[in-house]
């Protein structure tokens, strides 16, 4: 049986510990790459929605913080890392 090269990056594991660290490392691996697609989206739209367009030379409105926005990005990382202590 034939394996892809990104499958034997990741060998079975031999034992109940290697098991649980493999787990643990999928997670961690789909939850970065969900972060990085979210990223990656997020500039991409920012860049676009808000470049500098010919014309407009008026400096936009300055805002201060968001309190929800702020709670977000502190509180999906806490999440993710008290699921990870969790799932050990």
């Amino acid at each position: 049986m034939q394996k892809t090269i990104l499958l034997q990056y990741f060998s079975n594991p031999a034992s109940q510990q290697a098991e649980k660290i493999s787990s643990l490392l999928h997670s961690f691996n789909i939850a970065a790459g969900g972060m990085l697609l979210l990223v990656s989206f997020l500039v991409t739209y920012i860049c676009i929605k808000f470049r500098h367009r010919k014309g407009e030379d008026v400096e936009p409105k300055q805002t201060t913080g968001s309190g929800k926005l702020e709670a977000l990005m502190i509180g999906v990382p806490v999440l993710l890392l008290i699921y990870f202590f969790m799932k050990q």
